[in-house]
Formats: C-alpha cells, structure tokens, sequence
C-alpha cells in the first residue's frame, strides 16, 4: 500500500490522487486497521485512522471530508497512507530550526485550528470540546513559540524541547482549566527580550508540574514562569536561570510537594497572589517537600513571598535575597529586601528552612500577622544598616512581626546586624520549647512561655566562628559579625 500511494502522488494529479486515494483506503481499512491517512495542510499533518474515518467526501473536485473535518484541496500540500498509528486526542509539534511540524490526531481535526508561521505555533481548540488533550512538544528552535487555548483539560509532555522566542513569551497555555506538565529529559526556554508576554512561560489554569527530567526557564522580559490559578510542584527539577521580574509568579497558591526550584531573579523568587474569588488556600505558599534556592536581587525584592500564610511542613529551602531599600511613594513607606514576606502568617512545621538578607533595612522573616515556630531547623541572618528617608526609618531585623512569635519546638538561630533585632515584635515573644539562639544589636527578651531562657549583653560575634552559650551552638555566617551583639539562648531544662 505504501508503494503504490507513492506510485499515485508522483503521477496523479492532486484532485485525482485524492480520489484514487480513497477508493484504495476503503477497502484495505476493512482489514488493517492501523493504516492511517495523513493529510497536510502546510506544515499541519492530520492524521486519520481508517477505522474511524467512515464515509469520505469528494466534493467536485474541489473538497475532501474526513471525520467532519473539511480540506480545501487547494490547501492541501499532499495525501499519503501509512501504517503509523497516532493516539486520539493527541497533537505532537515537532520544532526543525525554523520551522514546525504539527501532527493532529484525525479525531481533533474537526475540533482544533492550527497555525504554523515558521516556526511558531498557535492551536485553538473550540469551545464544544471539552476532552483532554495531550499535547507533546520536542525539538529545537531559536526563533519559535507555542500558543493554545480551548475549553477542556490539557496534558503537556515537553521532550527534550529547546524554544526560544524572539517575538514574545515562548510557551503561551491560555485554556483555564487543568493542565499537567511532564518533563522528559532536558528542556529549555527563553522568551524575547521586549514584547506583551506576562512570561516565558505562562499558563492560565490550574497547573501540576511533573516529570523525571529538567526544565529551565529564562524571562528576559518580565516574569520567568506565571501562572493565574494554582501551581503545584510535584516532581521534577525546574530552573529559572534569571528573570527580569519574578521567578514564579502565581496567582491562588503555590503548593511543593517534591522535586526541585532553582530561581535566580531582579524581581521576587516565588511571589503568590490572593485572587479575589479564590478558593483553599487563596494566596499561601505551601511548603511540604522537595528543595527549593533563590536568589533574589535588586529593590526591595522578595525571595519568598505570598498574600497570606506561609507554611512549611518538610523539604529543604535556601533563600538569598539582596538589594537596596526605597520609598514607595504610592503607599508612603519603605520597601526593602525581605527575603521571607507574608501579609498572613508564616508557620513552621518542619523542614530545614535558611534565609539570608543583606541590605539597608533588610528584613530576614517578614511576617504581619505572625510568626509560629513548631518544629524543624530555621537559620534567619539579616545583615546591613539602618535606612532612612526624610523622617521614616526602617532596619535591619532578622524576624519581624506586627503580631506575635511563638517558638514551641525545633532548632531556630536568628542573627541581625547592629542596628537590628534578632527577634522584633510589638506583642508577645513566647519561647514553649525547642533550641533558640537570637544574636541581635538591641536587647530581645521573651515576655512570656514555658521555656527558660539567658540573655548576655556586648558580645563580641565574629565572623566564621562558633557561637556557644549554655551548650547551644551556632554556626556564625562569613557574611555576619558584631562587636556589640546582644543574645538570647533558649533550650530545654535550661
């Protein structure tokens, strides 16, 4: 059958090819059920089953019908049979330098339109299919894009793909609903340096990050990775290379449960934003496995942040974030670093969680409604001096509350430079349990709890030493010291 449809597309005229196609197809469908019939469109290939293809039409010449999807043959760049088999509800885009080749399961044909400009691609689905559709992209391309949309949910296996933008984000999914995310082996994108794109990759739906293989991710624009609904990280290791603004930017919450984020950027690390309808978990960061490194740089950025509580229960995070302070005219106050920031609470659980902040004013933990410390090993060091303008003030601190701290359990070392406080809060300082130790340049006190504890006044801390008091150890940073430190040691039995 393969020979002779070649046989046909070099001698026949399309019109009749297609024709002659047909009459040889019907048959031989009664009993090979894997033959296939590939009509391409450009660089569009839908691919037809012959056990689902039922009546074809040849309309005068002019058209071809095949499982409701209508070919203008004028359009039409050739028609071949063969033994491949293509899954239903599957669209492949195979990136080739400049070009694309987009393979189209001949069920969605009728419900999908695709377009490939060289190599960028854009793939609707309308709005009465509401299927999932899985979606495999591969290949390389320095000049290339992929867009979809539709009304259903939405696999994605990026196959060791290389895609680079130069006209806007490279990976566009603006469906809405469920989308998964599988990486095979490596994969890499970079959007264009200008242009509409909220990010390199950005994702208007509920998203699951999984996979064995790596993904990294430049925003050379704005944001690295954005999505509008959730995001949770299963599996898989994801890199932000570097990002003009931030790293992750998700609305509704960002939840890790596994795998690994590596997040170098201008603008915050991982920034979660409450929506406005949103459900659980509306505006939280949740952190239960998996590694996590940021580094977040320039004004007042943020390594951590999120619009209400953040919590975490396991995994490992290694957060830096460094930058100069401001005034923010639109809310009239400061804006300096932090490299941990809730408007809700911050809650420990477990997990082993080391923050640094370095710069004026620079804030360790910066948490509204609170700070709670359960379990786990938490190490805050916050270095750099007080920052001013005109009659407003902001400094150093390593934990920074307007509510109240609890530490009930677990190993926490927390050191701020000379002008700031180890642990500042307005309210209570409740110390029920586990080791402390709180290195600061003014006087921190519990003003209540369960636990004993031991203050010691002008305490000369040096850089790369270690700290000891009362049988409580701590490993003094390269990047810390103090000549007048004031330090709190807390423990059990103490």
């Amino acid at each position: 059958m393969n020979s002779l449809s070649s046989h046909i597309a070099c001698g026949l005229t399309l019109g009749k090819r297609i024709a002659t196609l047909l009459l040889l197809f019907a048959p031989v469908s009664q009993f090979v059920s894997a033959q296939t019939l590939n009509v391409k469109v450009g660089e569009v290939t839908y691919a037809h089953s012959a056990a689902q293809t039922g009546q074809m039409l040849f309309g005068n010449g002019t058209t071809l019908t095949v499982q409701g999807k209508t070919y203008t043959l004028a359009d039409v760049t050739s028609v071949t049979v063969d033994d491949s088999h293509v899954a239903d509800n599957t669209i492949a885009v195979n990136y080739q330098g400049s070009a694309a080749q987009v393979t189209v399961a001949g069920n969605l044909a009728q419900h999908v339109t695709v377009t490939a400009e060289g190599a960028d691609v854009r793939i609707v689905a309308d709005s009465t299919y509401t299927d999932e559709i899985s979606y495999t992209l591969t290949g390389t391309s320095t000049d290339g894009s992929f867009y979809m949309d539709g009304e259903g949910k939405a696999s994605f296996t990026l196959d060791n793909l290389s895609l680079a933008s130069a006209k806007g984000g490279a990976v566009t999914i603006d469906d809405g609903k469920k989308i998964q995310v599988n990486f095979v082996g490596t994969n890499v994108l970079s959007d264009a340096v200008t242009g509409s794109q909220k990010a390199c990759f950005y994702v208007n739906g509920h998203v699951d990050l999984t996979g064995s293989g790596t993904l990294s991710i430049t925003g050379n624009c704005r944001h690295g990775y954005f999505s509008d609904e959730y995001t949770r990280l299963v599996s898989g290791s994801v890199t932000v290379a570097g990002a003009k603004g931030d790293g992750f930017h998700v609305n509704e919450y960002f939840q890790m449960s596994g795998g690994s984020l590596s997040i170098v950027s201008e603008g915050d690390g991982i920034d979660v934003g409450a929506k406005r309808k949103g459900g659980d978990n509306n505006g939280q960061l949740i952190l239960s496995g998996g590694e996590v490194t940021v580094k977040a740089t320039g004004e007042g950025s943020k390594a951590l942040k999120a619009d209400s509580t953040i919590t975490m229960t396991g995994g490992v995070v290694k957060a830096t974030t460094t930058g100069a302070a401001y005034y923010d005219a639109t809310v009239n106050d400061i804006s300096g670093v932090s490299t941990l920031k809730t408007a809700g609470l911050f809650v420990m659980k477990g997990g082993d969680l080391t923050l640094n902040a370095e710069g004026a004013g620079a804030k360790g933990i910066n948490a509204d409604l609170g700070v709670v410390v359960d379990n786990g090993e938490l190490t805050v060091v916050a270095t750099g001096a007080l920052y001013q303008y005109n009659t407003l003030d902001t400094k150093p601190h390593a934990v920074k509350t307007d509510g109240d701290i609890q530490i009930n359990g677990g190993q926490v070392f927390v050191a701020a430079s000379s002008d700031g406080r180890s642990l500042s809060t307005d309210y209570s300082l409740l110390v029920n349990g586990g080791t402390l130790m709180a290195i600061g340049g003014k006087k921190c006190e519990p003003t209540g709890g369960t636990q004993g504890y031991k203050t010691y006044k002008a305490q000369v801390i040096k850089a790369g030493t270690t700290a000891s008091y009362n049988g409580v150890t701590f490993e003094i940073p390269s990047n810390y010291s103090n000549a007048k430190a004031q330090v709190l040691v807390s423990k059990p039995g103490l």
